[in-house]
């Protein structure tokens, strides 16, 4: 029997859809999260882990709303909710430890900004999992 060109239909190509979409949406938290944290470490000489919170912090709630709309939105996942919102601070804030752990230990082998651009895609995979089985799967 030949292989079914039908490798991106259903299931598959919604969740290779939201995994786009959820990238898009991180590509610009990413940015943000980027120029605050330099912007507070540069310019206001705030300490690693306090300019990396800080970003990380109004970074997650853009995320959240962006995500919770247009990500995740087919899924049942459009309205805002106290407890959908404190899952996905939840596993953002893990995501947080795993990113500013990643920093502070390559902090001393290679300019911190680059440390911050290392621990974006482990961050991201860790968040985007997170997001869709935990927070945005309601009803599933």
């Amino acid at each position: 029997m030949p292989p079914s060109n039908d490798l991106l239909t259903g299931a598959a190509l919604n969740h290779k859809l939201s995994f786009f979409k959820f990238g898009l949406v991180g590509v610009t938290n990413t940015a943000f999260d980027f120029a605050v944290f330099v912007l507070l470490l540069r310019f206001f000489s705030w300490n690693i882990i306090a300019a990396n919170t800080a970003a990380y912090l109004f970074a997650v709630t853009n995320s959240y709303l962006l995500n919770r709309i247009w990500t995740f939105g087919d899924i049942g996942a459009r309205r805002v909710s106290l407890l959908s919102y404190a899952k996905f601070v939840a596993i953002n804030s893990v995501g947080l430890l795993i990113g500013t752990g990643i920093i502070y230990l390559l902090r001393s082998m290679m300019p911190i900004e680059l440390a911050k651009l290392l621990a974006v895609p482990i961050v991201l995979i860790w968040n985007y999992l997170g997001a869709r089985y935990f927070v945005f799967n309601e009803g599933k």
